[in-house]
């Protein structure tokens, strides 16, 4: 945003001598308009104090709206050419009557800044639109409302709702929404001619059994894959029924060599959906072969009971009857992938994460510039188009089985059970699920590509932390991160649960575990379930949204015909294919490559500038370990991941 007023600027030294208030002003030239960069020459005007320490900006106007947004000031000092320019990255509104203080660099822990009531002033007025609220109970905690700034650093507007409508009118032009769908070949024809969709992944492997495996180590949802030891009461699987597929094995041994391997999705049994639609609550086995494939052993789409014993269906079932077991189990495992995995695990944690970083950390905060590259967007995002796609009647209502209500009753369920300390740390939670043994589970590329940007991350962070850090009194005596550390945890907060520390970091390994987190979440988590979104779920059989019709309860066969009649209509179809191919387009940049620089200071530089070098060795890894792999995993390629959940 541009301004006409008057702005000036006193330059002050490091041993505190103070310039004259210097005007801003070119006479032949319009100055401070929207993204534009203004240079000023004041030469012997302006005597020389030292070395410039801090810099004061402050505007004259009786106009108290003209406010204007200034990103940083930096100063050549022509009496040291042979000194680098000083960088103040002020990253403010320069409002009436108000003279802001900025240091060099802008980077001080709070117990040491020179300006701390204004930096108490800037807390206050943010805490004012930066607001937490529960906007339904048992649900992560959200903004209230858009703040301006938020709407301010939205740039670019995606409009999810406007651009799938207009990829439908362009499908209705061409007439391929009328009547329903004929044959399979019929749904392959929405990706073939001059304006159709790109051929998903999904649409040649749909029915084969080592592509429903892989879905689980590279597919949207790579979080649910467990090893099994002991089947569950209500999964009637026995030894006898899957031996055939154990490599003379038994049952019990393939559990005992770590090659049986569980999702399982029960918690579904009662949940409520939209207009009391039913989803399956499955639960899968998998068996890890002699080739390393993870090969589906038994699917049993709702738990037993007493009263209900329902079929165990398995590869040796006629062809189209597993085949509809197996998308069923995908359905169910799409409810979850949408709910948690992506919404409530990394869009809505980090909403607000995000807010209260606002409200706790000044900007001048090292680690708020550490970690405010990956909230870009973010907020604008879930309050314009998240809203909408998950308000009634929209499209998680029309578009998926369970509906906005479904969707918001199984955040809840996993919600409650999530910790930042197991599910938000990744060699922990990989643990937990008993997947980190590379000889057990040999081919995971989730896992593994995973694992590599969690360690740079990790090592980058720590790096900026114990330079900040250097001595254990600075942590204790930072009273912004810890009352930061505090409302992470407390009710009054945000009420996570498992935050290294428990509400004060004691340690700069506390603080650099949830640093760390929170920049695998905004980035890496994110990126593994949104990317693969159109690959997956553009065509319906392969991994559907919704279904019609009553799953399978015998184990009589089903030909294609009647395949077809449980899956998504035409207009669904698009509907489907059109918005997962819009989350699935990256809008921001690539891990490292910050859109809008915040850390100008030296440590800051120097861990970043490794940080990227990192990186770029990881990418190099990553490329050719997808040489050799049966189907590339792209979406962990740091060239690929965005710093922040923008889409």
């Amino acid at each position: 945003m541009g301004t006409d007023v008057q702005i000036y600027i006193t330059l002050i030294s490091e041993d505190g001598r103070r310039s004259h208030d210097l005007y801003l002003d070119c006479k032949w030239r319009n100055d401070f308009e929207a993204g534009a960069i203004d240079t000023f020459t004041f030469g012997d005007a302006v005597p020389d104090i030292g070395p410039i320490l801090k810099v004061e900006i402050h505007r004259y106007s009786t106009f108290t709206s003209s406010e204007w947004f200034m990103e940083w000031v930096e100063i050549t000092n022509h009496y040291r050419p042979e000194d680098k320019p000083d960088i103040f990255p002020f990253q403010r509104w320069v409002r009436s009557g108000v003279r802001l203080t900025i240091c060099r660099y802008d980077s001080v822990l709070p117990q040491y800044s020179e300006s701390p009531g204004q930096r108490q002033c800037e807390l206050e007025r943010k805490r004012k639109h930066y607001v937490l609220i529960e906007k339904k109970p048992g649900m992560p905690k959200q903004v209230s409302n858009l703040p301006e700034d938020e709407n301010f650093s939205n740039s670019y507007k995606w409009d999810i709702i406007s651009v799938r409508s207009g990829l439908i009118i362009r499908w209705k032009l061409k007439k391929l929404l009328s009547g329903g769908w004929e044959s399979i070949q019929d749904v392959n024809n929405i990706y073939d001619g001059c304006f159709a969709f790109p051929k998903p992944y999904g649409k040649d492997m749909w029915r084969q059994d080592n592509n429903f495996g892989r879905q689980r180590l590279q597919g949207c949802n790579t979080i649910s894959i467990c090893r099994c030891t002991e089947i569950p009461e209500t999964f009637g699987v026995t030894s006898e029924m899957v031996e055939h597929f154990l490599e003379g094995l038994t049952l019990e041994e393939a559990m005992d060599d770590k090659k049986i391997y569980i999702v399982d999705h029960s918690f579904l049994k009662d949940i409520q959906c939209t207009d009391n639609r039913k989803v399956v609550a499955p639960m899968a086995l998998f068996h890890v072969d002699s080739r390393g494939q993870l090969m589906p052993i038994a699917i049993q789409l709702f738990p037993n009971s007493d009263t209900k014993q329902h079929p165990v269906f398995l590869p040796n079932d006629p062809k189209g009857v597993w085949t509809l077991a197996k998308i069923y189990f995908n359905n169910a495992d799409s409810a979850f992938h949408q709910s948690c995995a992506h919404l409530a695990f990394t869009h809505l944690i980090m909403e607000g994460i995000a807010v209260v970083t606002n409200r706790e950390l000044s900007q001048s905060h090292p680690i708020f510039r550490l970690i405010a590259p990956h909230f870009l967007f973010l907020l604008a995002i879930n309050s314009r188009a998240l809203a909408k796609l998950v308000q009634p009647g929209g499209w998680v209502d029309t578009c998926m089985t369970v509906g906005a209500v479904g969707m918001m009753n199984i955040i809840k369920t996993k919600f409650a059970a999530w910790r930042m300390n197991v599910d938000g740390w990744l060699p922990r939670d990989l643990k937990k699920r008993g997947v980190d043994d590379e000889e057990a589970l040999p081919y995971y590329p989730y896992r593994d590509d995973a694992l590599l940007v969690h360690n740079a991350i990790k090592k980058y962070v720590k790096e900026i932390v114990n330079a900040h850090y250097d001595k254990p009194e600075k942590l204790s005596n930072d009273y912004e991160i810890q009352n930061w550390a505090n409302k992470l945890v407390d009710e009054e907060g945000l009420g996570l649960k498992g935050v290294p520390g428990n509400g004060k970091f004691m340690s700069n390994k506390h603080l650099t575990k949830v640093l760390t987190s929170v920049i695998f979440m905004a980035s890496v988590s994110h990126a593994a379930a949104n990317f693969s979104q159109y690959d997956d779920y553009a065509f319906p059989a392969n991994y559907p949204a919704f279904l019609r019709g009553q799953p399978p309860e015998d184990k009589n066969d089903v030909s294609d015909e009647e395949i077809l009649q449980h899956l998504p209509d035409k207009e669904m179809t698009l509907s489907i294919a059109a918005i997962t191919k819009l989350l699935s387009d990256r809008g921001t940049n690539n891990l490292g490559c910050f859109e809008k620089k915040y850390m100008f200071d030296p440590i800051g530089e120097e861990a970043h500038s490794r940080f990227v070098t990192k990186l770029d060795e990881i990418s190099e890894i990553i490329a050719k370990r997808n040489e050799t792999r049966p189907e590339k995993y792209p979406y962990l390629d740091p060239k690929e991941v965005p710093n922040a959940i923008s889409i």
